[in-house]
């Protein structure tokens, strides 16, 4: 697993998010083992195998400088690195410097003097680390903004945004200078500070954009620079709606919307689909439509669970062939309500479609449930607190088509537009297994207040593969504004409990269901 540390860990942000999370698998373990030291050692000597080798780890050092509590100081001490006297021995000796060696010290000024009268010293790695961290440190101690946007011009693109001072951070004539050559992600990112320097208002008197709109509207609509930076569909969506509202969430930035670059964003939005790697697989997504669904998303709390799970569904319709959508309800007690001008509204193909939907009708006695196929212990952990015998669970089909914007996609998802729904989390299994339908992965988006439902999550999806034979039937439950309930069994490989939401989790998914974890 640690030789793929390079693989997997691609910048210092990731090594130090995989060392915070083996100290919470062992929080008691105060140092570390031989393998995870020469582990994490070897990750900084690899970049050696890189293309633009330890120049590159040393723009990587001083960018990502901490994270998750961890420096590369830190790091270092705690994985003992040993190095040579070479370009990755200088960059760790600037870092780390052994204090109290005046030896080592005195060694390292003896090796420079002679690397600098060896023929080819201008080209070597040696030389280009020391330029680079002479760069840096000249940025960081710079206080003028002219000087600052000259070199950061001048030395593109070995200054990015994290090597300037905090406080030419505020200066327009910086961040006209960043943008020129600020990769994508970062400058969606920097949306909202960028507009709040008034650098993407168009002059209205003479009615001409403004050189930096023209190009960060031309840096959103590139294929090729969206592709490249592995922007997923979610993000965009998530800049779309932070950039719309105008302000951040503390409040302490506030922005001019512009309506070109919120087009530019939304249009980013829908291309970056034919960029999601599909699965080839036989999805059915269940969606929760109860009131609830209005709670904002944990980890991404710019949009709220609704709007979420109608994105996910927009994007899996998109991108894989079979996918099937149902409405269920995560409402404890009564179905969905709506007022008369609501149940009014009603469209006729919602009403055609309510006659047509699936009733799983099930009976319990004392400590069994009686459905197709042998009875089934009820969950230990989700107790039926009603009598289920004679209540109907109804699905509703969402007729989500890879056509639908996001807006009609809302729409059909709105308990305003749908018939009243009396479902658990767990009818949409029932209903495959009664209907014989085969599916290989089962989304289901919820706020997590589940309606407890005649029998739990994880032991109808343990029936649904017994039932049809598909044994990697597997499970997601997205528990997108969660409060702590687990609704899958943590000791089943084939499911997956998402708590929150963000691009990352959707990389996780993608990962689970082709088998990858």
């Amino acid at each position: 697993m640690l030789s793929a540390s390079s693989d997997v860990c691609r910048i210092p942000t990731h090594l130090f998010q995989f060392i915070k999370y083996c100290q919470k698998v062992n929080p008691e373990n105060k140092g570390w083992g031989r393998a995870h030291r020469k582990g994490v050692s070897m990750w900084y000597h690899n970049y050696k195998n890189k293309i633009d080798g330890i120049p590159l780890l040393a723009y990587h050092m001083t960018k990502y400088k901490s994270r998750f509590g961890f420096t590369h100081k830190d790091v270092f001490r705690l994985c003992h690195i040993k190095t040579s006297y070479d370009a990755l021995g200088y960059l760790v000796n600037y870092f780390c410097p052994k204090e109290g060696q005046r030896d080592r010290e005195n060694n390292w000024q003896s090796r420079l003097e002679l690397a600098r009268r060896e023929e080819g010293f201008e080209q070597s790695e040696l030389r280009k680390v020391i330029d680079r961290l002479q760069l840096y440190d000249d940025a960081k101690n710079c206080n003028d903004e002219e000087i600052m946007s000259d070199m950061i011009l001048r030395y593109n693109p070995d200054l990015a945004r994290e090597h300037v001072p905090s406080m030419l951070l505020n200066s327009a004539e910086v961040w006209k200078a960043l943008i020129r050559h600020m990769p994508t992600t970062a400058l969606i990112r920097n949306l909202g500070k960028i507009s709040s320097l008034g650098l993407l208002e168009s002059n209205t008197s003479t009615n001409t954009k403004s050189f930096e709109e023209v190009l960060v509207v031309d840096k959103l609509k590139s294929a090729q620079l969206r592709k490249s930076a592995r922007i997923h569909p979610f993000t965009l969506l998530v800049a779309l709606k932070a950039y719309s509202k105008g302000q951040c969430e503390s409040g302490r930035l506030n922005w001019q919307v512009n309506p070109n670059i919120s087009n530019a964003l939304q249009e980013a939005f829908y291309l970056s689909f034919d960029y999601v790697a599909t699965t080839g697989k036989r999805y059915l997504l269940a969606i929760d439509v109860s009131d609830s669904m209005n709670a904002h998303v944990m980890g991404t709390p710019i949009i709220t669970a609704r709007d979420a799970a109608a994105a996910m569904a927009m994007l899996t319709v998109r991108t894989e062939q079979n996918c099937d959508v149902v409405a269920f309800s995560g409402n404890r007690g009564n179905a969905n309500t709506t007022n008369n001008e609501d149940q009014a509204s009603v469209s006729d193909e919602n009403v055609v479609a309510a006659m047509e939907m699936v009733t799983v009708r099930a009976e319990q006695d004392s400590d069994a449930v009686d459905y197709p196929g042998n009875p089934l212990p009820q969950h230990a952990n989700v107790p039926n607190h009603r009598d289920l015998s004679t209540e109907n669970t109804t699905l509703i089909p969402i007729p989500i088509s890879p056509q639908d914007d996001l807006d009609e996609v809302l729409k059909k998802c709105s308990p305003s537009r749908l018939p009243p729904v009396t479902a658990d989390c767990a009818a949409p299994l029932l209903d495959a297994i009664e209907k014989k339908k085969k599916y290989d992965v089962f989304v289901v988006y919820t706020d997590s207040e589940p309606n407890a439902g005649v029998i739990h999550l994880s032991e109808a999806i343990k029936r649904y593969r017994t039932v049809t034979g598909i044994t990697d039937a597997r499970l997601i439950v997205c528990q997108l504004a969660s409060n702590g309930f687990s609704l899958t069994d943590p000791d089943d490989p084939l499911m997956m409990d998402i708590v929150g939401f963000d691009s990352g989790a959707l990389a996780a998914m993608h990962q689970f269901v082709t088998g990858n974890i």
